[in-house]
């Protein structure tokens, strides 16, 4: 497996977690609970995963710990984005004035079926991050860690504020040349030289 980082994955649900629309549709259909149940989950799971990333080369059980997690996600990305579409395709039809038709009584369109469906699905999922996230404490992971210096192999280098003009490269001849010619009054005058102020 390659060194992938998890927790852009993790926040990526969460934030669909979070948008109005799934939210309204999880209202509608009798899905709240599931859905915030779902979410708190991945929250948890989230809080130490910047913890379990940088120490995913020190065990081999964190590794699998990780391994069993990124599988994870990915099928609760695939949930929630099946979530989202129906959720989005019910708001579509609404809003064009598409009413159900008899036949959809019996399909995966109908309310009740598809809150049966993703409501086991739901709860399938929540149970697999639960067990998941259980596990977690046997590699002490601690919450919201995150460690400056080295992070995942890549080094990242100390920023702030002040500019140390001995370090800017860039067009130092052009802007001596364009000082040169302002203050030389003997220069010729072909060149067409502007300059703007900001």
């Amino acid at each position: 497996m390659a060194d992938l980082l998890i927790s852009p994955l993790v926040r990526s649900i969460l934030a669909t977690l979070n948008s109005l629309v799934l939210k309204e549709f999880g209202i509608a259909w009798g899905l709240k609970t599931e859905l915030e149940t779902l979410e708190s989950t991945l929250s948890t799971i989230q809080a130490v995963l910047q913890d379990a990333e940088t120490k995913r080369g020190k065990t081999e059980a964190l590794k699998n710990w990780l391994r069993k997690l990124n599988d994870a996600a990915y099928d609760a990305d695939n949930l929630v984005d099946e979530f989202m579409t129906e959720a989005m395709r019910r708001r579509m039809d609404s809003e064009r004035g598409i009413k159900p038709q008899v036949s959809a009584f019996f399909s995966l369109r109908n309310r009740l079926i598809f809150r049966l469906k993703m409501g086991h699905k739901i709860e399938d999922m929540r149970d697999r991050l639960d067990a998941i996230a259980g596990e977690k404490n046997k590699f002490h992971l601690r919450e919201g860690v995150v460690e400056t210096g080295e992070v995942c192999g890549m080094e990242r280098g100390q920023t702030d504020s002040m500019v140390n003009e001995s370090e800017i490269y860039g067009r130092t001849d052009e802007k001596e040349t364009i000082i040169e010619m302002l203050l030389n009054e003997s220069s010729d005058r072909d060149d067409d030289v502007s300059v703007y102020a900001m």
